[in-house]
């Protein structure tokens, strides 16, 4: 199937919500010296390629090639193999993938499943999802990690495909077009919700303000596949910064209205999110389009 208009506004929301955290919230967590250590749990891993975990997930992707670039935090475009440094490449012998999502290096298995691998790489202090969960399903029925929590450091578990939080997950609750304009053009509304939930009250309240006054902004509209991210979540070119990469961009989707609330609970929900904050960010979008014309 070809790609369609809410493909777009999902992929673009997605990369705009990120680097709304990472720059201009400043929502990251730097000098950490990650070691990273095979696992064949987890998410899929390509043949002839081995899998190594660290104890966080996501790592930041939005900065410089130094500490002096743009936001300010470095961005490692490699890892050290057994103390030799090895640039992220896809045609070394000793090809190397940083999955900036799942927090994890992928190695060729020439490398074998005991190299002492490491690196200093910064990570996301709010991780950033798109889900199909609706809010229900979110709040009872997923695990979540707390980002750094220690039994990750079990060599048996470091590959579990588990949500990691503080975290906001993005899911499109409505799409509608109205008609606006003789001649076919429609507005067309895409209503988004943002889940967010952390493990203390000071990054929810934070997260939801700083969503908060995005009301009446605008977010470049970018194409469904027109992202900065292979497909490991790699950076196809480092370093990486979303003005950089949107510069240019003529088309833009409106922001016509926020609203938050904070979740406040009852029964089941509560006793499954025990210790965890949880609230909600509504977003409006809106775009003049003329979706009939093909």
């Amino acid at each position: 199937m070809q790609p369609q208009y809410d493909h777009k506004i999902i992929n673009s929301f997605y990369l705009w919500a990120e680097d709304r955290l990472a720059r201009v919230g400043v929502a990251s967590v730097t000098g950490i010296n990650q070691n990273f250590v095979y696992s064949d749990l987890g998410t899929y891993v390509p043949p002839d390629m081995y899998a190594y975990y660290s104890n966080d997930r996501q790592f930041l992707t939005i900065g410089g090639s130094n500490d002096t670039d743009i936001t300010g935090v470095a961005i490692p475009s490699g890892v050290y193999i057994d103390g030799v440094f090895n640039p992220q490449s896809y045609t070394n012998t000793t090809g190397v993938i940083i999955d900036n999502y799942n927090g994890r290096v992928l190695v060729t298995s020439n490398v074998g499943k005991t190299a002492a691998i490491s690196g200093n790489f910064p990570r996301k202090e709010i991780n950033t999802y798109i889900t199909q969960h609706d809010e229900e399903e979110l709040l009872l029925n997923q695990e979540f990690v707390v980002n750094g929590a220690s039994f990750l450091e079990s060599t048996s578990q470091m590959g579990w495909d588990r949500y990691t939080i503080p975290a906001v997950f993005i899911t499109q609750a409505r799409s509608d077009n109205e008609p606006f304009a003789l001649g076919g053009t429609d507005q067309t509304l895409n209503n988004l919700t943002m889940v967010v939930i952390t493990d203390n009250s000071y990054l929810l309240n934070g997260t939801m303000s700083l969503f908060k006054d995005t009301k009446n902004l605008q977010l470049p509209l970018l194409g469904a596949f027109d992202t900065p991210y292979g497909g490991f979540f790699d950076i196809k070119s480092i370093p990486y910064t979303y003005t950089g990469y949107t510069d240019g961009q003529t088309d833009y989707v409106h922001i016509d209205d926020v609203k938050t609330s904070i979740f406040k609970g009852g029964g089941k929900t509560t006793e499954a999110l025990k210790g965890k904050y949880v609230g909600f960010v509504d977003f409006t979008l809106s775009n003049m389009r003329n979706p009939r014309i093909c």
